[in-house]
């Protein structure tokens, strides 16, 4: 006659932290076997995603689990929009997920409509829902509007009316004299 077969129940240890399921199993008489990650968007980041031995299932005493762990939600890798519509900048970004605000300024480089600047550098990870800004062109500012000619005040020496200019080398004043 052989050992003695010992049988034990599978625990369940989905969503457990990796260090609580590996207790728990060890507890329940099992053995941990490979870990593996992957991203997860409902399992929070380093909890177990799944065990390869189903929740309640008896198997023998120090039977190997393999567990998954979530290295939670796959982060964004940002594309670069400097260059396009503003319409299609925006729509680009919040189809990866992304939440996105715009300012407007004046370029003379960069025709008006376009994106001249995102806040968040292309390719660069971020998590869903991160906030991105772009800046979108105006176009050229526009030319300032001409300062009007200054006029003449009263008092001065130009003509204003009915009055013949002064002329101050003749000494005269006042209203010219017809013969």
């Amino acid at each position: 006659q052989g050992p003695e077969i010992i049988l034990v129940k599978v625990p369940n240890v989905l969503n457990y932290t990796q260090e609580s399921a590996v207790a728990a199993l060890k507890a329940a008489g099992l053995s941990v076997g490979t870990i593996t990650s992957s991203y997860s968007d409902t399992v929070a980041k380093d909890c177990i995603i799944s065990q390869s031995i189903p929740t309640d299932t008896q198997v023998v005493k120090e039977t190997v689990v393999n567990l998954e762990v979530s290295l939670g939600e796959k982060p964004i890798v940002v594309t670069n929009v400097v260059g396009a519509g503003k319409d299609t900048a925006v729509a680009a970004l919040q189809a990866l997920g992304l939440s996105v605000t715009t300012r407007e300024e004046y370029n003379a480089s960069v025709a008006a409509g376009l994106v001249i600047s995102q806040s968040v550098a292309e390719n660069t990870e971020v998590s869903k829902g991160t906030s991105i800004e772009l800046v979108i062109s105006k176009g050229a500012e526009p030319a300032p509007a001409p300062t009007p000619a200054p006029t003449p005040d009263a008092g001065t020496n130009a003509p204003t009316g009915g009055e013949t200019p002064t002329d101050p080398a003749a000494g005269t004043t006042g209203d010219a004299v017809t013969q």
